[in-house]
């Protein structure tokens, strides 16, 4: 190799260094950057994520008008039309749900005007419901019609599926309440707004949601909404709720769900409104939303012996679980038709055995899907039962599967179909056979069965289930009249009106007004004096009757409780039932409070007689807690209600065993325990009577066998509940299971007694615990 080929050679290798090195240089350069842009662009795609899921559900209360353009699918129909910007791959459910007698009718098309999908039907209860995954990002057109010729209000809601929404993510549309800042719109798709209502009776408490939205970015209102609007003195009949109300805060850019709750007596009007207050300022217009009209009238004339009220049975919101329109008919089985059951009677032969089915069941679809169902027990206490897909069950907010646990430890009932992962805290399992197995937790019963189809269940499967259900709505026929109630259930021993005082008191003042007085003045020459001699001794007379009222029964209230509670140390719940019993000389000018988790039922069943009279008008304040604000206590007359509840509680019994061998409690109940029963592991009774709060006491055993069924308690709830405490603590061991105790108390601890500063609180209840095990 020559010298110009060595040099071509040596500058072609350092052009190559160069080359090499200035790459590595680039690559330094060039990755950091690449890495920025790639964070660039996936942060404006996330941004652009974000701001199109700013409205990613739409919820609207309208009203079809003759007015409204025709649809040129049914040119006879008019339309309502909504447009819903959709995520390309995300799934949507449209729905569409009546307020009114028409059939309604949705089309979905995309923003060229292409017919994507259609519905009628689908809903349940001719409610049309459309489930749609979107291909692209595009603003898509919904059109709300109808299949028939009359218009009305509904309901439509676009809800992203499996999708947690952020505050103020819901679009609100048609009749809303928009004032200054804030945008009101009832939920009419909340699950107890659609159940029923009308004369078909039913229990618990109804649900009222609103969705309330700020849109100041500075400044936060407060808002009350009260149920009904208007405050005209309309007479009505019986017993009834003048108004049910709650006021939140709602902070700048932020939106909130409030929920209210009616109990089981009417409204006072026939109003379909709310009255909206912002920041204490009443506004003239309400808000529309549908209302729950003749709640307790399966209470009026009717006897613990009548025929059981109307159950009502809730499902999933898809209605497929309980195969969405129809069951087949077989002798023995309901028959469902959108999502409610036929009534009647049907009986006949199957495989050689006589069947009568006594349909007294109406299913009810929710319109809302689970995600979005309320966290409290009480939206569904007026259910007899669920009937849910296991799959959906456990894919609910865990907020929501307590809320249907709790639902179940108060006397619900819940069948899951499909196989369910259950948990232990579940109690024991119970094989019925027929493919079913039921668990017992608190006063209620689940049922699991492995068959999803509904149409192969057999009658041996349908009896337990709709002997479930008649368990759960069989408390509520012992609701009597104030006047019954009272006397099962005496607050104040021998209340009688203190006649032979009054009189006395009257004949003495009508002889010092009278003869003794004009007597006096006329020896006086003072006649002139009776102006004011009359007024005094009157006054003198009042104060002295009022005196002697006070002085035979007190200035307090007194409050008398009984009932039976299941206080479960492996999950730490308290579950109570019970009656409550409420008297005081003078009206409570505080009226009672309530927790959130405490459902109360008044004993008001009118007879005819007093149906015809002006009711009591009673109110309800949800705000802080449950205010029963004013009519449920008035002086001298007694007001009983039966209560259900449910409390996280650290209470508890503690056994020990001592070195000899022998077993002692200490009782941190914290009252004290007049008697009390133990069933050790191998379900030997032992016994102990009058331990203190705190105090530790020995217990002695017993001949007798703990040969309780895990059902007990489930049939002790069906039954009279004011029976409960005698019913367990005469024969103990007719109940207890292994590892359980009963436990007799003055003044239980978990029945809330509502009513503050009671002078005087009386009465027993039963701690049935089940203890926790090391």
């Amino acid at each position: 190799m020559n010298a110009s080929t060595q040099a071509a050679v040596g500058s072609g290798s350092w052009q190559s260094a160069v080359a090499v090195g200035s790459g590595h240089c680039y690559c330094r350069l060039l990755l950091p950057t690449a890495v920025i842009l790639v964070l660039i662009v996936s942060g404006s795609v996330a941004q652009e994520k974000k701001e199109a899921a700013k409205e990613e559900a739409l919820l609207a209360n309208d009203r079809l008008l003759p007015t409204d353009p025709r649809d040129k699918v049914h040119p006879s129909q008019r339309y309502k039309l909504y447009k819903f910007k959709m995520v390309a791959g995300a799934t949507y459910t449209i729905d569409m749900i009546r307020h009114g007698n028409f059939d309604p009718y949705l089309r979905l098309e995309d923003s060229k005007g292409k017919e994507l999908a259609r519905d009628d039907d689908s809903g349940g209860n001719l409610n049309a419901r459309i489930t749609f995954k979107a291909p692209a990002t595009d603003t898509y057109r919904i059109f709300a019609t109808t299949l028939s010729e009359a218009q009305g209000d509904y309901t439509l809601r676009v809800w992203p599926m499996g999708v947690t929404l952020e505050p103020g993510s819901v679009r609100m549309e048609g009749r809303r309440q928009e004032v200054e800042d804030i945008v009101i719109m009832p939920d009419d798709m909340a699950i107890m707004n659609f159940s029923g209502g009308g004369n078909e009776g039913g229990h618990g408490y109804e649900e009222y949601r609103f969705n309330i939205l700020n849109q100041s970015a500075t400044e936060s209102h407060r808002v009350t909404l009260t149920i009904p609007q208007g405050n005209m003195p309309i007479p009505r009949t019986g017993h009834f709720l003048r108004s049910i109300k709650r006021t939140v805060e709602v902070g700048p850019k932020s939106s909130v769900s409030l929920t209210l709750f009616q109990p089981d007596l009417p409204l006072a009007y026939n109003s379909a409104s709310a009255e909206v207050a912002i920041d204490g300022r009443v506004k003239r217009d309400g808000i529309g939303v549908s209302l729950a009209r003749d709640r307790g009238v399966h209470n009026y004339g009717r006897t613990p012996a009548s025929p059981e009220i109307l159950r009502k049975i809730l499902t999933t919101e898809d209605g497929n679980v309980l195969g969405n329109n129809a069951f087949k008919s077989v002798v023995g089985k309901p028959a469902v038709v959108g999502g409610y059951s036929r009534f009647g009677s049907v009986s006949g032969d199957y495989r050689g055995l006589r069947y009568v089915y006594s349909r007294q069941d109406r299913f009810f679809s929710s319109a809302t899907a689970m995600p979005s169902w309320n966290k409290d027990w009480l939206s569904y206490s007026g259910y007899e039962g669920m009937v849910l897909a296991s799959d959906k069950f456990q894919a609910a907010p865990p907020e929501v599967q307590a809320a249907i646990r709790q639902y179940v430890e108060n006397g619900g009932s819940l069948v899951l179909i499909g196989d369910a992962s259950v948990p232990k805290s579940w109690g024991e399992a119970k094989d019925l056979g027929n493919g079913l197995t039921a668990y017992y937790l608190g006063f209620g019963q689940c049922l699991l069965t492995a068959e999803k189809d509904i149409n192969k269940w057999e009658p041996e499967q349908w009896f337990p289930i709709t002997q479930m259900w008649a368990q759960s709505a069989q408390p509520w026929n012992q609701v009597l009249s104030p006047t019954d109630a009272n006397r099962r259930f005496p607050i104040v021993e021998n209340l009688r009106i203190p006649v032979r005082g009054m009189f006395i008191v009257m004949l003495l003042f009508a002889f010092l007004i009278g003869p003794l007085n004009i007597r006096i003045l006329t020896r006086k020459k003072r006649r002139i004096w009776l102006l004011w001699t009359v007024p005094s001794i009157s006054l003198v007379a009042c104060l002295a009757l009022a005196g002697y009222m006070f002085f035979s029964e007190g200035w307090t209230g007194q409050v008398r409780s009984e009932g039976l509670t299941i206080l479960d140390e492996n999950v730490q719940r308290a579950n109570s039932v019970g009656w409550l019993g409420i008297y005081s000389p003078i009206t409570p000018g505080d009226g009672m409070h309530m927790s959130y988790d405490t459902e109360l039922t008044p004993h008001l069943r009118q007879d005819p007689s007093y149906y015809r009279r002006t009711g009591t008008p009673r109110t309800i304040d949800w705000t802080d807690d449950q205010h029963l604000d004013s009519g449920w206590v008035t002086a001298r007359i007694p007001a009983h209600f039966l209560v259900r509840t449910g409390q996280k509680r650290l209470e508890r019994v503690l056994v020990q065993k001592e070195t000899d061998g022998s077993l002692t409690m200490v009782n941190a109940l914290e009252v004290k325990i007049g008697k009390f029963w133990l069933a050790d592991t191998e379900g030997r009774i032992y016994t102990a009577a009058d331990v203190a709060g705190g105090a530790k006491a020995a217990l002695k055993r017993t001949n007798d066998k703990a040969k309780g069924a895990p059902d007990a308690l489930r049939q002790a709830y069906a039954k009279d509940w004011l029976g409960l405490v005698d019913a367990l603590t005469t024969r103990p061991e007719d109940f207890l299971r292994p590892n359980c105790y009963i436990a007799l108390v003055d003044n239980s601890p978990f029945l809330e007694e509502g009513l503050r500063n009671a002078g005087v609180r009386k009465g027993r209840g039963v701690v049935y615990g089940i203890r926790k095990l090391p």
